[in-house]
């Protein structure tokens, strides 16, 4: 009767170290390269989502953030100082519509406001905490461009002078003058 070798006992791996093979590891890579390309197109649909939140949704999201934390800031203050009032809460409200606005606006400049060294997000948040700075920067930019447009318009003919306008209207330029005179 043929003797039989006793089993050979197993030595159990280190709890830290691996024991795979090279076929192992291939057929590891192979399984993930079959799976993350069967996934792809719901990544980069998740990817567009995600996108579009940061976009447009966290920008208005954060503005709005940033009016109440403003609100809630002053109405303690009126409710300490006792100025709280039954006008105060339309004036809060009004303040969260024109923070969610800011933030709206800086989501629609963000390529502008990529060249700041505060993130756009973080803007939002500031514009919307700080509404009425934001606004006077706004109605700054709006009188410089005003201003530049109010310059006096140059003859379109050298021989077209300006005649001046009665009050209240737009000053238009005279007919050509015949040479000579």
């Amino acid at each position: 009767q043929p003797t039989v070798a006793p089993p050979m006992a197993v030595q159990p791996a280190e709890p830290n170290e691996l024991s795979l093979t090279r076929a192992d590891i291939v057929q590891v890579v192979s399984c993930h390269s079959v799976v993350s390309q069967s996934y792809k197109p719901v990544v980069e649909q998740l990817q567009r989502w995600i996108a579009l939140v940061n976009s447009s949704l966290l920008p208005v999201t954060l503005g709005l953030l940033g009016a109440c934390a403003y609100v809630i800031r002053t109405i303690s203050d009126q409710i300490r100082g006792y100025r709280f009032t039954s006008v105060s809460g339309i004036r809060h409200t009004l303040r969260i519509f024109l923070g969610a606005l800011v933030g709206t606006v800086i989501a629609y400049f963000n390529p502008v406001t990529a060249e700041i060294a505060i993130p756009p997000l973080a803007l939002a948040f500031l514009g919307g905490y700080s509404v009425e700075p934001f606004f006077a920067f706004l109605d700054e930019m709006i009188d410089r461009l005003r201003s530049r447009s109010d310059a006096p318009a140059v003859p379109v003919d050298a021989n077209a002078a300006a005649m001046p306008a009665p009050a209240g209207q737009v000053a238009r330029l005279a007919p050509p003058r015949p040479p000579g005179q």
